[in-house]
């Protein structure tokens, strides 16, 4: 099916010839710098005794034993990143301390029932201001239902008390708690809410002069330990064997369109081959045209035509009227050795006019000169070389099951799959048959940050299928798509090189398009492949500059003052409840639900896919498989 030919498309002059000959390429935001570590594993806590070190006695889980409570600073707002809040510690002193105050919390396994939490305060201003001020602490659990999301408090360790025993602006507190009594108190609360090792708590501080540190909105939090002798079985967290309980309450189109969750240390940490210390765990709802063309110059003209919309606010209005921007992605461009962008090798020829009209971007002479003029002085980047090693076997890539590992300076060592073909819009509705829109698919993408990209893949790929977890979505896919496996096991893998130009298409009102106009070549066993490919998707997020989506549904956060607000909420919690709320990530039944298709964003997706096509495709374009299923077919090895 070639789709996208209009009746009468706008020439490629017309896109061109009154574009400026000055230009302001887009630049990519910084990434932001790494919050301090502030959580970290220590010892097992004990004291020193005359018959040697002994156990710490048990701090009892008890609410707010009477008392109010309010430190509004340490409830964070939904997606709240914490690193944000740094400054507000005030500045550090060469003695330790902070001016404002800060906290630092570590947490370690004391045996097979009980851990053990060291608080470590610093407070120079305390000192300073003429004595060790007082100051309370309390022990914090986040539990999710649904769209509500809160804070609890679960037992106050020190009631406004001096807490500088270590110097004259610092000290350093340990307390255990038992496994048990905590989760008495929670199901006190609520009977579905229950304490595993690898989900969080956080500690609150708040000092008598109102200043306020850690919790869950200013780093106080840390991961349960896993107890010493633990079963392998012990790391399974909430939702790892109850598919049902991760459900969402709404239809998937409620969903955000990216979701990540950072894996707990107490199951990645039992996988260093491939793990590092913090894995992203993320799926992702595509909405994505993926095209393809007959010859590299429909790619190249396209690219030429983007990037003079991109200069040339007036032809954009013209092809989709007002309210858009069109940038290049200057973070995929190459550097030299002094920092400055490099020049496109394959665009470079277009400063020649005979190029320009063998390309279609000009019929006559007069015009091609003139957008050669344009060519010469546009600042159009080298992408950097986009690797992807894709290893799977003959049966899944024939169920267009792909599973590749990202090595380019942007996702380095991102592992991704996708289960199955996906949904495409013009075999649900043949309204969209004959139109560009037509060739939008939807389908999932799992991901997961690896610690490189040379992982053991073939143990990669058993973890994947083996381990039940709500924290390998990929591989709970996987045994729904094939619960039997394949029967085709024989091995396939290759190298995919791609030269991808990006552009970002974004509309006043907040919907934004991702445009990647990529060469895609392979060469396997003496066979060489290359397919010039089109995608225009729905804007998502690369993990290369850290920048992950909030992984909850919830709108808002809220804390409690008094133990009798905490219980009136937590009364209405519905049995899907959970600490931390159990990770919701996209699933193979998302794509049945239609009412993805229904959204104000797919609508204006549509809108735009169907205008903006045709000027950069005037012969149209066929739909296309995943690259990795393509390139198998046409390497004959499917």
């Amino acid at each position: 099916m070639v789709v996208g030919k209009p009746r009468s498309a706008p020439s490629a002059a017309a896109t061109g010839r009154t574009a400026r000959a000055s230009r302001t390429a887009a630049t990519g935001a910084a990434a932001g710098a790494k919050p301090p570590k502030t959580t970290t594993t220590t010892a097992a806590a004990t004291v020193r005794s005359g018959a040697g070190n002994v156990a710490l006695p048990l701090t009892t889980v008890h609410g707010f034993g009477g008392k109010s409570w309010t430190a509004s600073n340490s409830v964070p707002s939904a997606g709240a990143n914490q690193a944000s809040y740094v400054g507000s510690a005030g500045v550090k002193q060469g003695t330790g301390g902070y001016t404002r105050g800060k906290i630092e919390v570590a947490a370690s396994a004391v045996d097979d029932k009980s851990f053990a939490i060291t608080i470590k305060t610093m407070h120079s201003g305390s000192f300073l201001a003429g004595g060790d001020d007082k100051m309370t602490l309390m022990l914090q659990a986040r539990v999710q239902d649904g769209d509500k999301e809160a804070i609890l408090n679960l037992a106050i360790l020190k009631d406004n008390a001096p807490c500088n025993n270590k110097g004259k602006w610092n000290g350093e507190h340990t307390f255990r708690f038992a496994h048990d009594d905590i989760n008495q108190y929670l199901q006190s609360l609520h009977p579905g809410l229950k304490l595993v090792p690898g989900a969080k708590l956080a500690v609150a501080a708040r000092w008598a002069n109102g200043h306020e540190w850690g919790g869950f909105g200013r780093m106080g939090d840390f991961e349960v330990p896993m107890p010493p002798k633990a079963s392998p079985l012990s790391t399974r967290l909430p939702g790892s064997t109850a598919v049902k309980a991760t459900k969402s309450a709404g239809s998937a189109a409620s969903l955000p369109l990216d979701i990540s969750y950072t894996m707990p240390t107490a199951l990645s940490g039992k996988n260093p081959a491939f793990f590092g210390s913090k894995v992203i765990v993320s799926s992702r709802l595509e909405t994505e045209l993926k095209g393809r063309l007959k010859e590299n110059v429909e790619n190249e003209a396209a690219i030429g035509r983007l990037y003079l919309m991109s200069g040339d606010q007036k032809e954009l209005d013209k092809a989709l009227g007002k309210g858009f921007t069109l940038k290049p992605h200057t973070e995929w461009w190459s550097k030299d050795s002094k920092g400055a962008f490099v020049d496109s090798k394959r665009m470079k020829k277009y400063a020649d006019p005979d190029q320009i009209i063998k390309a279609g971007l000009a019929t006559t002479k007069a015009d091609a000169n003139a957008l050669a003029k344009i060519f010469a002085n546009l600042k159009m980047g080298e992408p950097l070389p986009l690797e992807d090693i894709y290893k799977s076997t003959k049966g899944e890539l024939a169920e267009s099951v792909v599973s590749r590992i990202r090595s380019n300076a942007i996702a380095e060592g991102l592992h991704n799959l996708k289960p199955g073909p996906g949904v495409l819009l013009a075999d649900i509705d043949k309204a969209h048959k004959n139109t560009p829109s037509g060739l939008i698919r939807k389908r999932i993408e799992y991901g997961m940050t690896l610690k490189d990209k040379k992982v053991p893949r073939a143990d990669l790929e058993e973890w994947l299928k083996k381990t039940d977890s709500p924290y390998n979505p990929a591989g709970r896919a996987l045994r729904e798509l094939m619960p039997n496996g394949t029967s085709d096991k024989t091995p396939i893998g290759f190298t995919m090189m791609q030269e991808r130009h990006r552009f970002t298409l974004e509309h006043k009102d907040g919907l934004s398009i991702d445009i990647s106009v990529d060469f895609v070549n392979v060469e396997h066993k003496g066979k060489k492949v290359s397919i010039p490919m089109v995608e225009m998707e729905i804007d998502h997020l690369y993990f290369g500059k850290g920048n992950n989506a909030s992984s909850g549904k919830a709108t808002s956060i809220r804390g409690f003052s008094t133990e009798s607000d905490q219980k009136t909420w937590t009364k209405s919690l519905s049995g899907n409840a959970s600490l931390n709320g159990l990770p919701r990530f996209h699933e193979l039944a998302d794509l049945q639900d239609k009412s993805i298709w229904q959204s104000k964003e797919q609508k204006q997706t549509e809108k735009i896919i169907d205008s903006l096509f045709p000027i950069l495709y005037p012969k149209g374009a066929t739909s296309s498989a995943q690259k990795g299923v393509a390139v198998a077919q046409d390497l004959g090895l499917i």
